[in-house]
């Protein structure tokens, strides 16, 4: 998805800052904002609000997939979505 947002030029540093962001940033921020939820305000409260990020996450990933259209692998000519 990254490739297809970003420059072809600047692909390696648009995938560079996708999984800098996945994989360093995210855990880190989630993990702090959860636990402060988690401690100041109650466990319930902290799992209630991922349930709803992760549902709202869920929707908005079915819509943007919906809108998408299906592209063709260059090499198989299999459909991709």
């Amino acid at each position: 998805m990254v490739d297809e947002l970003v420059p072809s030029r600047l692909r390696a540093t648009g995938q560079v800052a996708a999984k800098s962001v996945t994989f360093g940033l995210a855990p880190v921020a989630g993990a702090l904002g959860g636990g402060l939820v988690y401690g100041h305000v109650s466990p319930r409260a902290m799992f209630l609000a991922a349930g709803v990020c992760a549902a709202l996450a869920g929707l908005v990933a079915a819509q943007t997939s919906a809108s998408r259209p299906a592209t063709y692998h260059s090499s198989s000519g299999s459909k991709m979505s």
